[in-house]
Parts: structure tokens; sequence; C-alpha cells
């Protein structure tokens, strides 16, 4: 009498292979979107989404903190645009991350603070979240918009 057989064959194989990667974007999608939501960024994005295009000079390769969510390693991007401080997110992260463009009026500096060998400040965004930046690079962000 004979066993049956507990292992794929051919066309087990081919699907497991498709179905491995469709798992593995689908997973880093959810986790992108729920740093999102536990960082506020989704709740800063209805009000301040935008599809204008980035401002020129805008610096990339920043790292940054909105709310209790660390951006490291370059993952978030930020431009002066005339009519407001634009933030985005590299594209392998931004799943639940829409670009922003946070009018001026709405970004209040709350202080400045050093950790380390860094300086940062600190800013209340649009009454909702806080952004932690690089102070040097806030400087020239808001020298840009003439702030």
């Amino acid at each position: 009498m004979d066993t049956p057989s507990t292992e794929p064959g051919p066309l087990g194989l081919i699907l497991i292979l498709l179905a491995l990667p469709l798992v593995f974007v689908g997973f880093w999608s959810a986790v992108c979107v729920m740093l999102s939501v536990v960082g506020g960024w989704s709740r800063l994005a209805r009000r301040f989404a935008t599809d204008q295009p980035q401002p020129a000079g805008a610096q990339g390769s920043l790292g940054a903190m909105v709310g209790f969510v660390s951006y490291r390693g370059g993952v978030l991007e930020a431009g002066a645009a005339p009519d407001g401080l634009d933030l985005r997110v590299m594209t392998l992260f931004r799943p639940g991350h829409r670009p922003l463009r946070i009018p001026w009026e709405q970004v209040e500096v709350q202080g400045e603070g050093s950790f380390l060998f860094g300086r940062w400040t600190r800013l209340r965004l649009g009454g909702q979240a806080t952004l932690r930046i690089d102070s040097g690079l806030w400087a020239q962000l808001a020298n840009r918009a003439g702030r």
C-alpha cells in the first residue's frame, strides 16, 4: 500500500514561489500603513496631503521623528515651498504616507534639544503632530521660506 506524498508537485512549487513575494509586499505595506497611523502621518495627510511637485532644493536622506515613529536612514525628504513645509517619504516606505505640504502658519516651533552629537528642533504641525528635525536643516528650510 502506497502512502500519499505530502510534497507539493511542480504546480504547487510555482504557486508558492508566486505567493511569497505577494505576501511580503502585503506585509510590508501593512507595516508602513500602521506606522503612518501610529506616528500621526495619516492624520496630517487628511488635512495637508498634496499632489504638487516637490520644491526645488528639497533635502533628501534625512532622519526625523513624527510622533513616536522615527524615520531614520534617509527615509524622509523635506523642502521649503513658498506656501508651506513639504514632507515626503522615500518611495519604498510610501504606503500610507502621502506627500504633505503644511502651510507655514500651521508650523509652530516648540523648542530645541540635543542628543549626543546633534541638535534638533521640535515643530508642531497643524496642531496635530510633532516633528523633530535636525536644527541645521530646519534653519536652512526656514531661511529659504523667509521665516
